[in-house]
């Protein structure tokens, strides 16, 4: 299946975004921090980003440009608690076509994820 990294402030997104995306057969790397997640980025070469838009000290899309320069074939999910016009305008414009708002559905993780790496 697909190498995904998850990026979200809140611990216990990251767990219940692994155990659903790793018991459908993917490597999941999770990460609270930055620059931890940057790192597993470089080494790891993920297919996809779960990117959450209100990070610790700095916000998704400001994160999405680090992601760009590094591996700009890698497919991004920005996931908002607070959805935006604005938010999903800029999320646009920056190539993004999946845009996830929590509380995340199991199922509507599955299909953007799924549409995301092309498999639907």
């Amino acid at each position: 299946m697909a190498r995904i990294l998850i990026l979200d402030d809140e611990e216990d997104v990251c767990q219940l975004m692994r155990r659903i995306l790793t018991d459908s057969g993917h490597e999941v790397g999770t990460f609270t921090e930055v620059g931890d997640a940057l790192e597993w980025l470089v080494s790891h070469n993920p297919d996809l980003v779960l990117l959450d838009y209100r990070l610790r000290g700095t916000d998704g899309i400001s994160v999405l440009g680090s992601i760009r320069m590094s591996r700009p074939e890698t497919e991004i999910i920005i996931i908002t608690g607070k959805p935006a016009p604005e938010l999903e305008r800029k999320a646009s414009e920056l190539g993004i076509r999946e845009y996830l708002i929590k509380p995340v559905e199991i199922r509507d993780l599955e299909f953007h994820v799924n549409r995301a790496l092309g498999v639907i």
